[in-house]
């Protein structure tokens, strides 16, 4: 039985589309949690530091208070504000472990012609490296990324 996406993607007509367009985060990518802050209790969990979810939502917080002239901030930016002996790259490797293909997604985005430019987009602070390697892992590939922690601006 062929689902509704696989459905609609066949019935897409492309004729004079020279550009598609998907976010990232819930849509291509979805994450095997109920809520992203859950990754970083996983992160918690895993380093044994009681209150890390919490340090790690203000965190993000008091980043976004620290950068007025941006739309948004970078990972960077909110690991300035967290413990030196927390790594940056535990929560990386947790987010890795937790992100999976949208298949439904997916479908739509193999539906799409070669001769269409692709752009993937997300509001995130993930690094842009970070996100373009999970794209590649799960098959997504495209002409441009952006992320809108890596340029500073959320629209």
């Amino acid at each position: 039985m062929e689902s509704r996406i696989k459905t609609l993607a066949n019935k897409l007509d492309f004729t004079g589309i020279k550009v598609v367009s998907f976010d990232i985060f819930d849509t291509a990518l979805i994450r095997k949690v109920l809520k992203p802050t859950d990754i970083f209790q996983v992160v918690a969990d895993e380093i044994g530091i009681e209150g890390f979810k919490n340090a790690r939502i203000a965190a993000e917080k008091n980043a976004r208070k620290l950068q007025p002239g941006r739309e948004d901030i970078a990972y960077s930016d909110i690991y300035s504000l967290i413990s030196k002996e927390i790594d940056p790259q535990k929560e990386l490797d947790v987010e890795e472990r937790y992100l999976t293909v949208n298949k439904e997604c997916y479908e739509l985005y193999k539906s799409v012609p070669s001769e269409c430019k692709v752009i993937f987009t997300s509001d995130m602070y993930l690094p842009h490296e970070f996100v373009s390697k999970i794209l590649h892992k799960y098959g997504y590939y495209y002409h441009e990324l952006y992320i809108s922690g890596s340029v500073g601006k959320s629209s």
